[in-house]
């Protein structure tokens, strides 16, 4: 995928001010280890897993450029590394029907992400 760039411009008290951000292409690399446990019903499957990671930026983000009427400061964008946890089940139930639901946090790097929720639901025909 890609990310845009983005420009906002506004004002602060008589004073105008501009960010911009050059777009670029991130490309991230991850890694690790998830263990768990499948039930088994009649008509049913229950996986439940939980994992530890590790996720890490190949390439740096663009660059972004502020300016007001003092001049322009530019920030390089650096490449950064996190640690992952995460919690899930997927369910099975019948032939045609699935369930899914993963819980993850990322720390110990300079971008986490607190909490992140994935659900989805296939009904197959």
């Amino acid at each position: 995928g890609s990310v845009s760039g983005k420009s906002f411009n506004w004002e602060d008290r008589g004073m105008e001010l501009s960010m911009k951000d050059k777009g670029y292409n991130p490309l991230i690399g991850r890694t690790g280890v998830d263990v768990g446990r499948t039930f088994y019903g009649d008509s049913w499957k229950v996986t439940a897993r939980a994992g530890l990671g590790y996720q890490f930026d190949l390439l740096a983000n663009g660059e972004t450029v502020l300016r007001d009427a003092s001049g322009e400061k530019r920030f390089e964008g650096a490449k950064d590394s996190r640690m992952l946890m995460t919690v899930g089940m997927n369910a099975e139930i019948k032939d045609n029907m699935r369930l899914g639901l993963e819980l993850e946090k990322s720390a110990f790097g300079k971008y986490n992400v607190d909490n992140a929720i994935n659900a989805n639901f296939r009904y197959s025909f």
